[in-house]
């Protein structure tokens, strides 16, 4: 759903106008995950004005990272990886994000022989396919996970995420405890991380 008047009305994506409130019986569905886990873990705007979404999907040891985006007639989704794992507990996954400077690329956390790496992942068809274009981190000495693009940031800066410790409770409370044990790490600074 969008506003073209600061909120006091919105729309579906065919443009058509919702009575408001928005409520389950009315809205628009953008993404049906069943009985399945789904948690939208980026998101961003295409050049149509139309929602881009990464989707952490399903439970293990079947769950995905898919990408939800309108393909001019139906909102629809594909399969970006098989995440292997979720990343910690029932509830999290590793995460993604969609460029907000480039609609055909993504950064990925991605399971890699037992360790969560960050990957940038390229679509050449409007986001009915993805692959890996690059491998931003290997062999890293700890998990990578939650990455973020910066809007308008700086060519040097355009992402960052999180590395280190990702502990906790899920069942009472999902409180995070890794605080004290992660980097915020970014291009500039990944190949020389320090916990001191």
């Amino acid at each position: 759903m969008h506003t073209d008047d600061g909120g006091a009305t919105w729309k579906q994506s065919d443009g058509t106008a919702y009575t408001l409130p928005v409520a389950d019986a009315n809205g628009e569905q953008v993404f049906d995950s069943g009985t399945d886990l789904a948690r939208i873990v980026g998101m961003g705007i295409d050049s149509t004005g139309k929602g881009r979404f990464i989707v952490g999907y399903k439970f293990d040891p079947n769950h995905e990272q898919r990408f939800v985006y309108h393909n001019g007639s139906a909102w629809t989704s594909a399969q970006m990886t098989n995440a292997v794992t979720q990343f910690w507990g029932t509830s999290y996954v590793s995460g993604g994000d969609v460029n907000p400077a480039d609609e055909d690329e993504a950064i990925l956390s991605v399971e890699v022989s037992g360790r969560f790496e960050m990957q940038l992942w390229k679509t050449a068809d409007s986001g009915a396919t993805w692959s890996l274009a690059n491998n931003i981190t290997t062999n890293s000495s700890a998990d990578n996970y939650r990455p973020i693009y910066v809007q308008n940031g700086h060519s040097e800066l355009p992402y960052f995420w999180l590395q280190g410790a990702y502990t906790g409770d899920d069942i009472t409370g999902g409180d995070w405890t890794g605080y004290d044990d992660t980097l915020v790490l970014c291009p500039l600074t990944k190949d020389t991380p320090s916990r001191d």
